[in-house]
């Protein structure tokens, strides 16, 4: 076997599920080169394929790989996997999160590819060796015997060291390093869709308590600089939202940062990073300062020596069956499509199959319910979904107890995060055929709220037909009118405490609407209250306190806010339309909140960006108050 064979057979073994992109960058070989040696390697068993989930081929090594590089290294099949791999059953775990690895993958590869350059002094590259441990987790202890475990989706350093020379490539770490370079490190934190407020205040918290944990005190001032990468602005803002409100819980200084969105952008160091507390804009080299070796993350100089102590170790290619390594049966690789709606789902349970193609339709790709029908099946053969047939004789879905087990291995969320313990018997007989399963009286999961739902099956269908009447109604939109993003549940729920006492404000969604105006976008933020007419004058009462609350504790400026968002009332007939417009009027007149009611006849006639929406407050003359006009008129 040659040696860039073993090389490669070494670099697997650290860092599992490498594309040939991350090979080449590593070993400083061209792409062509690397593909020959992992022809080789599959032929000979030692590696296997990963692909089908949306990114580039993967390879992991099989068991006989494994095997024999724990002969070469003369150690122990559970320390090797230990050490590399956090448990046997770890090249499972890998495969639902392969896009989040491929993002993270091609993240790191094009930052210290393009870090030389990025961190040159006086015109002259940097000489940059770096090393990474992926899926980051560390024990500490906060306080006596109390321990938390910090999760991060992978800790950086390296070292930089003047050069003399115009241009300098990165190297791994195991190249060596120069005497007198100064070392750097950062913590990465990757949104994989979710973006759950509770799930990634969690994370930041924990990041927190291990910089003022005792361990850290000695050098508390060479923190890791902590980078944040999301999708889309929205994610962001929930991002820097929850960094601020984790700081306060805490009551110490937030962390110091940069993030970004992902962009197509080579040169990460380019992209249009902005502080992690204040959105500032920023440059990402100004947020990262040197520190000594002895302020690297815990675990990161232990993981590094054992890294270089694999590296060149040379697998004989035979290995005895009985010494060989029994490695459980990998999953199959979850598509991007289930993907998509396993996610969707989780944010959104109780969705209908026409609601799913609506929201997950775009102009370039016009969905029909039927498209949505089988990928839904197929989940369902699966047992990862379910469908229980509603008041109207709806199908609506839901995530099983499987499904919520493979949306947290997608996620990296706790089971008990996405759901809560119930037995069968409670739990609701699948009407889907291919979704039966024998009963049994075990301990099972149900989704988290999904009982709420089925309570109020009726209020929610509602809310999600109006949700999707705004995606139908922006497929047709000549303006370029698009759902930038929408929320409902927990997700859009704002909890605060105002003179002393806790405040709750739950609209029953919130979304975004994006379009152009003279070529320059415009931004438009709703919330949704749909009244399917069983709230009376008292319940009108206490929600639009809520509202009035929200906008006299400035709550909303905290949050990033430049003003509220649009309130829209979806009721079901002109007296309740009265109702709600006398309780408003009443209750939000100090509050400078744009209020506009509709009903239901005239959502399901037209189309939300229609003349249907009358408008509350501001106030009108009461000559114009029966008027209607179209939902970005400013009366």
């Amino acid at each position: 076997m040659e040696n860039q064979d073993t090389r490669i057979l070494d670099w697997l073994l650290i860092y599992p599920a490498s594309c040939a992109r991350e090979l080449a960058a590593a070993f400083d070989i061209h792409r062509a080169t690397v593909y020959r040696h992992l022809t080789r390697l599959l032929d000979a068993g030692l590696v296997q394929l990963l692909e089908g989930y949306g990114g580039e081929a993967r390879y992991l090594l099989t068991a006989h790989g494994t095997a024999s590089l724990v002969q070469a290294l003369d150690s122990s099949m559970e320390y090797v996997t230990r050490t590399f791999q956090r448990g046997p059953n770890a090249p499972v775990q890998l495969i639902p999160r392969l896009l989040s690895i491929d993002r993270l993958g091609t993240f790191t590869r094009q930052f210290f590819l393009h870090a030389p350059t990025a961190q040159a002094a006086q015109g002259h590259a940097a000489v940059v060796r770096w090393h990474i441990v992926r899926d980051y987790a560390a024990r500490i202890v906060v306080t006596g015997e109390r321990r938390i475990t910090v999760r991060t989706q992978a800790a950086l350093a390296w070292t930089v060291a003047a050069s003399r020379a115009s241009s300098v490539r990165a190297a791994a770490c195991d190249q060596g390093r120069l005497p007198g370079a100064a070392w750097y490190s950062a913590f990465v934190l990757l949104e994989s869709g979710l973006c759950d407020r509770d799930l990634i205040t969690t994370r930041l918290r924990n990041l927190l308590r291990y910089r003022e944990s005792p361990e850290r005190l000695a050098v508390y001032r060479f923190f890791p600089s902590v980078i944040v990468l999301v999708e889309n602005a929205h994610q962001a803002e929930v991002w820097q939202q929850r960094g601020r409100a984790a700081a306060e819980s805490l009551r110490v200084a937030p962390l110091a940062g940069a993030m970004a969105i992902l962009a197509e952008a080579d040169n990460p160091w380019q992209w249009g990073w902005r502080d992690l507390t204040t959105g500032a804009s920023t440059r990402l080299v100004e947020r990262l300062a040197s520190l000594s070796e002895a302020a690297l993350p815990c675990g990161v100089s232990e993981h590094l020596e054992a890294a270089q102590a694999v590296m060149g170790a040379q697998p004989t290619g035979e290995t005895n069956p009985s010494d060989a390594y029994d490695s459980p049966s990998l999953p199959t690789v979850i598509a991007p499509r289930q993907r998509a709606l396993l996610t969707l789902l989780t944010r959104a349970p109780w969705l209908s199959a026409t609601e799913i193609a609506a929201v997950r339709s775009t102009p370039d790709e016009p969905l029909l319910a039927d498209s949505m029908e089988r990928p839904l099946r197929d989940l369902a053969r699966k047992q990862w979904v379910a469908r229980e047939v509603d008041t109207c004789r709806v199908a609506r879905w839901y995530l099983t107890d499987d499904g919520l087990r493979a949306v947290a291995a997608i996620h990296e969320a706790h089971i008990l995060h996405l759901g809560r313990i119930v037995t069968n018997e409670r739990a609701v007989e699948c009407r889907d055929e291919a979704t039966q399963a024998p009963p049994d009286h075990r301990a099972q999961l149900e989704q988290r709220a999904l009982a709420t739902f089925r309570r109020q099956s009726a209020h929610q269908a509602g809310v999600y037909s109006v949700v999707a009447a705004f995606h139908r109604a922006s497929l047709g939109a000549a303006s370029g009118m698009c759902v930038a993003w929408w929320e409902t549940g927990r997700a859009c729920f704002r909890t605060y405490h105002y003179r002393g006492v806790q405040r709750n404000l739950r609209p029953d969604a919130e979304l975004e609407l994006v379009w152009q105006a003279g070529g320059t976008p415009r931004h438009l933020r709703v919330w949704l209250e749909y009244d399917r007419g069983t709230m009376n004058r008292r319940d009108l009462e206490r929600k639009m306190q809520a509202y009035a609350d929200y906008w006299q504790s400035k709550e909303w400026a905290s949050n990033g806010l430049v003003a509220l968002p649009r309130l829209l009332f979806i009721v079901p007939d002109a007296q309740q339309e009265i109702r709600v417009r006398e309780v408003t009027q009443e209750m939000l007149a100090s509050a400078r909140l744009r209020v506009l009611v509709t009903t239901v006849a005239h959502l399901d006639t037209y189309t939300p960006y229609s003349r249907i929406w009358r408008q509350i407050l501001p106030a009108l003359p009461e000559s114009e108050q029966a008027a209607r006009q179209k939902l970005f008129e400013n009366r």
